[in-house]
């Protein structure tokens, strides 16, 4: 499968598949691209979102339609407060 491996100084790891994403026309860049939502909206244009993508030469945070049927990551906080 591809994707993105990512290690943290503490040794755990994440794998973040390149699952491309969902349109109108059905699923596009599978196996090319990763696109993952952040919980925050993009303040001056609300149609998008931040995300984080990668592709074989790039990887970074972005803008992207919200419309796109990007990959969600679910997260838990292990602190307690």
């Amino acid at each position: 499968m591809e994707g993105d491996l990512y290690t943290a100084s503490n040794g755990k790891t994440l794998f973040l598949p390149a699952a491309g994403h969902r349109t109108e026309n059905g699923l596009e860049e599978a196996g090319e691209r990763g696109y993952y939502w952040s919980s925050e909206l993009y303040s001056r244009y609300p149609i998008e979102s931040y995300a984080y993508t990668f592709h074989k030469v790039f990887y970074g945070v972005g803008q992207e339609y919200r419309y796109y049927g990007g990959c969600v990551r679910p997260v838990r906080s292990t602190r307690k407060n």
